[in-house]
């Protein structure tokens, strides 16, 4: 048996490898942009079954902490907001608060990220698009303004 991570674990192919994983015995961390949907396809899934004793698990997601109605777009992960499922801090510690999970550390990125925008060159335009160079300048001018912050949340089960 192993440990897959699933990326996209909702829907599409995604939810389908998930499947095939789970029924194989494997265990399985899937992900996707809205927490809810995995809890819908999964009701009985949870992160403790995977971790050792003491065992981390850390978050590292781009965060909202601004007024959602600024935030510029497109951006890599969505070209408009009605694709974009950003959530709040506040919301990542609640979610994981009742998931029985203590935060042991929180990391704002936003400086970090910053400059790996500024200092990236020429985007990936297969990965995200033809307008990858408009996307990755969203995201920084979002970061600058406040709006959005790359954030790591490491957690340990209570």
């Amino acid at each position: 048996m192993s440990v897959w991570f699933i990326t996209g674990s909702s829907r599409g192919f995604g939810l389908e490898i998930t499947r095939a994983a789970l029924a194989a015995g494997h265990q399985v961390v899937a992900t996707a942009r809205k927490a809810e949907t995995v809890r819908e396809q999964f009701p009985d899934a949870e992160i403790s079954r995977v971790l050792t004793d003491n065992g981390l698990f850390i978050v590292y997601d781009v965060m909202l902490l601004g007024d959602p109605t600024r935030v510029g777009y497109p951006l890599p992960w969505a070209s408009e907001p009605e694709h974009s499922f950003l959530a709040r801090p506040e919301e990542y510690r609640s979610l994981l608060h009742e998931a029985g999970f203590d935060i042991v550390a929180e990391h704002d990125h936003r400086a970090q990220a910053a400059q790996s925008l500024r200092d990236a060159g020429a985007p990936n335009s297969v990965a995200m698009g033809t307008d990858a160079s408009t996307k990755l300048a969203k995201a920084l001018r979002n970061i600058e303004d406040g709006l959005l912050a790359p954030t790591e949340m490491i957690c340990r089960l209570r």
